[in-house]
């Protein structure tokens, strides 16, 4: 054990060599330089805590020597260099800074997919971080004497100061994000060769320390059955390679990876030469996980010491109190690595998609007044200290159970629900923004309820904890279900999406159309100096008020979104640029020319005179410049009077004369309104209807120096359309709600004779149970009778008519139970109870009862031996074979009768035989209606129901009934039922146990808390029959008074009286006691708050009624009793 000065100076001097090194490397590096080997190592960022604690636990549970996660990663650098290297492009040519910022840009810059992407994000890393403080706090008092231990909060709370303000010091230096750091990559390189270093120098004193070598260490573990187990395990091959899929996502989908994989990025040659070191990294941290956990199984056995702390348990078994701190170090470094950069840049996408969008919406129409450089590194630093805060108020207030590996997969696993979205979205032109962001919902939803729900409950609710396989299926079906969305959705979408598709992978993109006035104030705003003279440099001699070059405009919006992100630049400029006159179709070519060439007449008209609207141009002073023939031929003007430099009155005013302003108007107030109107310069749509009736639509855009451009379109085709449409609607309506009027009449009369029908079966089948009921009981005296009667009557005259007597009575005793049989079917009466039972035993029984009869009627029964097992009604399944058998009997004349089964698969058919008459075929459907009998004997009973009642009972239990039958060669019933395996019973030996204790509270002092003087006694006395000394509390001055004395274990109910509660009791006698002592609190109340208020002040918990066993088992485990 480490004490607390050597751990503290150990952590303390870490974090100062980690800012020694982020500094040095911000001092003296040249940024943008291509540096391959400190960026193929700052890629082992992806190696978190996980890497010296989750990877054992996976190795000693599976026998994996290689991490499945890590195995993906390599695949994906070995041969997915391609797309990698894509990646990198897109990011660079669209300035892209964080995960969320390239999804967004890949579907026309969605502010709301990049907020959803922000927020899973934020859900996923938050965890996340949280994990990486608690592996710290744990292994700190892992490795400490125990004085750690009540300043685990003050642990966790120092680390993650330290590492807000080493995000903060070495990620948000300059406003510009596609500027590299430096100092905080050479940082992270840093951490990754000391948790290498760490992890293979304590691999080797493992090995080569505490055993001869590796060959002596799997020597030593194929001796031990524990230790044999972790190499001959099953691989679980499914969950491996759900691992590997999991891997290969998460180097584009965790934050932290993306930004050092994509945003860190210098040029290829950096990428080049991760493609291979990387791999190695990868091979050389994973190259002992196999070795220690071997060695651990060997050493420790099984549970007595967590799988997931080996390498720091190893060299403290063997006293190695340098081995400890270095594997320490090593823990340390990977935690913190993972918490600087997925901190970075999980608030650098808070930041640009959350809060600075929602304060550039919020404060329209003028947002670039209220931001600047200034303003956006304080929100990205407050966002950086928000994001680390919520993972360490997760840490504190949340308790993590799961092993780390569990926790780690379903953060990763949400986080690969960005996948389709990204790696579709790049390739398929398609791919559209409602298909992203729904399958991305549609990912989080499944991993909810596959994954989050089942730990939560695990956790809380005393379920099962789910293990590898189950997280590992939730994962694949989760991306699954988010791919085929995906898919789906991109599939019914309309091509729009090509355009974003198409601009995504452009060299160069549309830009805003921007003042050079705007862009300098602008750049003043959020950019360095530098670069406020270099645009300074380039708009030199362009007016203010004119719009900039293009090529101005698209370097500067470049620069704009380096700052404000993808999302954030784009609204700027949208708000910005909304002052701006829009420029669309022949206004950006009249204005273009106007401001250039000064309106070349002969050009525009030759340019606008095929086009079927009707143009006119008017310059700033009124004076009608350009037109087209269409314009002429709408409103009919004569051929003198259009012409360059008339002025707009005139043509209002002929317009006027020829009544085309209407009757009730006065005109020179018409026209003058009209005049104002183009001179304020206002954009207009208006739709005109003359008196011959046709309907013009008139859309004005008034040109930047003055004047307007105005189109006339005629739509009176288009509205005489939508007015027969709406006629045609209207009728259409009015036919559907006739329809629908004689739909619900109709539908009302079926409904009345429907429940006539009803009423009528329900009557009938009341009756018949009545009847049947009432009258089976004389009918059984009558029997009884009967037979006393053929007793005295044998050998005398009588004794033929008594016979006659008793097959009258027992037909119609028989046709009485089949009415009453019908009737509890009709009714619903009968619920199958269906049991597993071998067909014999009814079989058997049967062929016994059918074969005597069979045989007065000079007919043969055969019946053929089933031992097979079914699952149903036994009862009912015999009385549809009986029913069966009967008639087969009944109408067979001659020949014989044949019963058995035969097998179909998992299937089975009980069939019976015969050689009667047979069936036609046209009416083999009719005989199972009620009371439908075919041409019968002379003499023959029955009423027609004993196969409608095998039909009935065939549905109730499920078994299909098959009927084949030729005339005069016999009939067959077949009834398909499902068959099972045989019943085995397991004879289990006795095992004998230790005989348990009658006293275990032998000498131990118990207080019992509760109101109610029975349950008091009751406790007292079975406490006492345990062997301890008990004292019973039911009053607040009995309570007072025991405040001197100290039990060994409290007892309490939760409602007590005068609304008091025995939490607060167990409590006083707590806080005046000297030592603490076990609390069981006990409540006939199942409301969780009152478990829940156990649980967070440390007490134990019973719902009553108490059970005696339940209570001594949780005394014992309270008490560290032995059984």
């Amino acid at each position: 054990m480490l004490n607390l000065t050597t751990v503290l100076i150990l952590a303390v001097g870490y974090l100062v060599i980690l800012f020694a090194v982020a500094w040095y490397g911000d001092k003296v590096a040249i940024r943008n330089r291509q540096r391959p080997w400190i960026y193929s190592l700052a890629l082992g960022v992806h190696c978190s805590s996980w890497s010296f604690f989750g990877t054992t636990l996976q190795s000693y549970q599976y026998g994996w020597a290689f991490t499945p996660t890590y195995l993906g990663s390599v695949l994906l650098f070995a041969f997915g260099y391609p797309l990698l290297w894509q990646i990198i492009k897109i990011c660079r040519r669209h300035n892209i800074a964080s995960l969320a910022d390239f999804i967004s840009v890949r579907y026309d810059k969605s502010a709301s997919l990049a907020a959803v992407v922000t927020l899973l994000a934020l859900l996923g890393v938050v965890p996340y971080i949280a994990l990486q403080l608690d592996a710290i706090t744990t292994s700190i008092n892992f490795v400490s004497d125990g004085s750690l231990t009540r300043i685990s909060g003050g642990t966790g709370l120092a680390v993650t100061i330290a590492m807000a303000v080493f995000a903060i010091l070495f990620g948000t230096r300059q406003v510009n994000l596609t500027e590299k750091n430096p100092g905080l990559m050479l940082a992270i390189a840093f951490e990754s060769v000391v948790k290498l270093a760490a992890f293979i120098i304590v691999g080797l004193f493992i090995c080569y320390g505490l055993f001869d070598g590796v060959v002596d260490l799997i020597a030593q573990a194929s001796q031990q059955p524990i230790s044999n187990n972790v190499t001959q395990r099953e691989g679980a091959w499914l969950v491996y390679s759900g691992h590997i899929l999991l891997g290969i996502c998460s180097v584009f989908c965790l934050p932290r990876q993306f930004h050092i994989n994509f945003v860190e990025n210098n040029g290829e040659q950096e990428l080049r030469t991760a493609r291979w070191a990387f791999p190695l990294y990868l091979f050389a941290i994973n190259l002992f996980v196999l070795p220690i956990a071997m060695a651990g199984s060997v050493i420790f056995g099984e549970g007595t010491v967590r799988a997931d702390t080996f390498i720091l348990a190893l060299p403290m078994q063997a006293g190695n109190e340098s081995m400890t701190l270095l594997g320490l170090v090593g823990g340390i470094a990977s935690a913190t690595s993972m918490v600087i950069v997925a901190t970075l840049s999980v608030g650098i996408m808070v930041s640009n998609n959350l809060l600075t969008p929602l304060l550039l919406t919020r404060r329209q129409p003028q947002p670039s007044t209220q931001l600047n450089s200034a303003v956006l590194l304080r929100i990205r630093r407050i966002t950086i200290v928000l994001v680390v805060a919520a993972a360490y108020l997760y840490f504190q207030r949340i308790s993590q159970s799961a092993p780390l590996v569990n926790s780690g997969v379903i953060a990763m696993s949400l986080l690969a629900q960005l996948t389709p979205a990204l790696l579709l979205g790049m390739f398929w032109s398609r791919a559209s923004w409602l298909a992203a962001l729904s399958s991305i919902i549609t990912g989080i939803l499944a991993c909810a309820v596959l994954q989050l729900w089942p730990s939560i409950k695990g956790s809380y609710y005393f379920d099962p904890p789910p293990g590898d396989w189950q997280l590992t299926e939730g994962f694949l079906i989760s991306l699954g279900l988010n791919t085929l969305v995906f898919v789906l959705i991109s599939l019914l979408s309309s091509r729009k999406s090509i355009s974003s598709f198409r601009q995504f992978h452009a060299k160069g993109g549309t830009v805003s159309a921007l003042k050079a006035g705007t862009i300098l104030e602008l750049a003043e705003k959020f950019f360095t100096h530098p670069a406020q003279d270099e645009f300074a440099r380039r708009l030199k001699g362009v007016d203010a008020d004119d719009i900039a070059p293009a090529a101005v405009l698209a370097d500067f919006e470049k620069s704009l979104t380096a700052v404000l992100g993808n999302t954030g630049a784009k609204l700027l400029l949208g708000s910005v640029a909304q002052d701006a006159p829009p420029v669309k179709g022949l206004v950006e070519m009249v204005e273009e020319v106007g401001q250039r060439y000064q309106f070349n007449l002969e050009l525009l008209q030759s340019s606008i005179g095929h086009i079927d609207q009707g143009i006119a141009v008017v310059d700033s002073n009124l004076n009608l410049v350009a037109w087209n023939q269409r314009y002429i031929e709408l409103f009919d003007f004569p051929d003198a009077l259009i012409k360059a430099g008339v002025n707009v009155r005139e043509l209002l005013q002929f317009n006027a004369d020829r009544g085309l302003f209407g009757d009730g108007e006065d005109i020179q107030q018409a026209i003058d309104k009209r005049i104002a109107f183009l001179r304020q310069g206002s954009r207009y749509k208006f739709l005109r209807t003359y008196a011959h009736g046709t309907v013009i639509e008139i859309n004005g855009n008034p040109m930047p120096g003055g004047g307007f451009v105005t189109t006339y379109t005629d739509i009176t085709e288009y509205v005489e359309t939508q007015r027969q449409l709406n006629a045609a609607k209207q009728d259409l309506e009015q036919r559907v709600e006739e329809r629908t009027q004689q739909l619900q009449q109709a539908n009302q009369q079926l409904q009345l004779a429907k429940q006539d029908a009803e009423r009528a079966n329900d009557s009938k089948t009341r009756f018949l149970a009545a009847a049947g009921h009432d009258l089976m009981q004389p009918f059984n005296a009558a029997t009884l009778f009967a037979a006393t009667l053929e007793q005295q009557t044998r050998n005398t005259d009588l004794a033929e008519s008594v016979h006659g007597m008793q097959q009258s009575l027992s037909s119609a005793e028989e046709l009485l139970r089949m009415l009453l049989d019908i009737s509890k079917l009709d009714t619903g009466v009968l619920r199958p109870v269906k049991t597993l039972f071998n067909l014999n035993e009814i079989l058997q029984p049967l062929a016994n009862e059918f074969t005597v009869i069979a045989r007065q009627k000079g007919l043969t029964l055969k019946v053929v031996p089933c031992n097979v097992y079914v699952y149903s009604d036994k009862t009912l399944l015999r009385r549809i074979i009986q029913n069966l058998l009967s008639n087969a009997v009944r109408y067979t004349r001659s020949g014989k009768v044949l019963m058995g089964c035969r097998r179909n698969g998992k299937h089975l058919g009980i069939q019976v035989l015969d050689t009667g008459p047979g069936i036609p075929a046209d009416q083999q459907q009719q005989i199972f209606t009620e009371f439908h009998q075919l041409d019968k004997e002379a003499g023959s009973q029955g009423l027609g129901l004993g196969l409608t009642i095998v039909d009935k009972i065939s549905r109730l239990l499920g078994h299909a009934i098959n009927l084949t039958s030729q005339l005069g060669n016999g009939t067959c019933f077949t009834v398909t039922i499902e068959r099972y395996a045989p019943v085995l019973t397991q004879i289990k030996a006795d095992v004998p146990s230790k005989p348990e204790s009658h006293t275990p509270l032998a000498g131990k002092h118990v207080v019992v808390i509760d109101d109610d003087e029975q349950i008091l006694q009751a406790m007292q006395s079975l406490l006492t029959e345990w062997g301890a000394q008990v004292v019973t509390i039911s009053e607040h001055t009995d309570l007072q008074r025991h405040f001197a004395m100290q039990a060994d274990l409290i007892i309490a109910d939760y409602h007590l009286k005068h609304g008091e509660n025995g939490v607060d009791w167990a409590i006083s006698l707590l806080q005046h006691w000297p030592e603490s002592v076990p609390v069981i609190l006990n409540s006939a109340n199942h409301d969780e708050e009152i478990r829940a208020r156990a649980i967070e002040h440390g007490f134990a918990f019973l719902h009553k009624p108490v059970k005696a066993g339940a209570l001594k088992r949780l005394i014992r485990r309270e008490l560290a009793l032995e059984s």
